[in-house]
């Protein structure tokens, strides 16, 4: 009994460091950054949870000790991903190294078992379960599964291992792999639902584009390279004659049309390029760090990638055109100040017979300061 109790005590330190480490898994999960980049500092967290678990480990003999690491790298390969999962077991396998004695080949043996069960229940058990209790319940089982490296240790130590700390280490385990992967299941929902929310708040629904106010802040943020005569360039378009189409054609077949126009135009635009839906059928293309030449050549592109070929829709060619005004700024104009110059442009495309594009004086003058 007092083994038991003992190992319970040695065991809830790195329970409930787990638990913070779940709840600093939520906070992550809202940090706006690339995914791989999130769980490789997850992979290190987790990686330091197994150096203070084994810290904090129930020592058989000289060298051998036990703790919760395995549950740790299992959790992190379940549930966190290959590369935090393998951050987790590099971690928790070079402290143990460190940290030597007879039974350090053992431990390693112990972790890679674990991972070896971790990433089978991801892609098997979860594949045919979920994220069920009982699909947690078996993960606990396979979390488990590292025990029976046991076998490996001195017969003295093996029968000790075996009667009291396997039990209590098996019950933890499932316990532990349920309620834990609860949690992190809830924290994965609710990044879900903000992810959505945020996606929701910055881009048009029926384009999938950035909407105006997520456009203003990326070109707000775009910097010139300061390479001669390379600055960022606006270009602003809608499509000629949409109140007809909608009034031919229907509203439904507008939209189509304005889609459809909006993924041929993506089909000319360069990596790091920027577009954006503002409303109705008013667009806006941001080239950064492009010179003037090409610029135009890219313009032209676009338009001519929508009026070359008609839009089929329900059997019907509908003709479509746009005209385009740009601006060009190797300074530090806003984006107010860009839009007003490229909408004067845009004007003058129209007034000349739409379906082209009009440049303004910015592209002779080399630069549009900031109002």
């Amino acid at each position: 009994m007092a083994i038991f109790l003992t190992t319970l005590t040695v065991f809830l330190q790195p329970i409930a460091l787990t638990i913070s480490l779940v709840y600093v898994y939520g906070a992550l999960g809202r940090w706006r950054n690339s995914e791989q980049s999130r769980n490789l500092v997850l992979g290190v967290l987790f990686g330091f949870g197994t150096i203070i678990s084994m810290n904090a480990p129930i020592t058989l003999a000289d060298g051998m000790i036990f703790d919760l690491r395995n549950l740790l790298v299992g959790l992190a390969i379940a549930f966190l991903g290959p590369v935090a999962g393998l951050v987790t077991l590099v971690i928790g396998c070079v402290t143990r190294l460190l940290i030597g004695g007879q039974g350090a080949a053992i431990g390693v043996a112990a972790m890679c078992a674990t991972a070896g069960m971790a990433v089978l229940w991801h892609y098997a058990v979860r594949h045919r379960l979920g994220t069920s209790n009982a699909s947690l319940i078996v993960l606990g089982v396979f979390i488990s599964a590292h025990v029976l490296v046991g076998v490996l240790l001195p017969a003295p130590i093996r029968d000790v291992f075996f009667r009291d700390i396997v039990p209590l280490l098996l019950v933890i385990n499932i316990v532990c792999s349920w309620a834990l992967g609860r949690m992190i299941i809830r924290e994965q929902l609710l990044r879900t639902e903000l992810t959505d929310l945020r996606e929701a708040a910055e881009t048009d629904p029926l384009t999938n584009l950035l909407n105006r106010r997520s456009l203003v802040e990326v070109v707000e943020r775009l910097q010139t390279n300061g390479a001669a005569r390379e600055g960022k360039v606006l270009l602003y378009f809608d499509v000629d004659r949409f109140k007809s189409i909608n009034d031919t054609h229907g509203h439904l077949a507008g939209d189509q049309v304005l889609q459809t126009i909006s993924k041929r135009i993506q089909h000319c635009l360069r990596p790091g390029d920027v577009f954006a839906r503002l409303g109705g059928d008013e667009f806006v293309v941001v080239l950064p760090k492009v010179s003037p030449g090409t610029a135009r050549i890219v313009a032209e592109r676009c338009r001519n990638a929508v009026c070359d070929t008609p839009i089929l829709i329900e059997g019907k060619a509908i003709d479509a055109s746009i005209s385009m005004g740009a601006t060009y700024s190797d300074g530090t104009a806003t984006f107010d100040r860009l839009l007003s110059a490229a909408d004067g442009a845009l004007y003058e495309a129209k007034d000349a017979g739409r379906n082209r594009v009009s440049l303004d004086q910015s592209f002779e003058a080399g630069n549009l300061s900031a109002a």
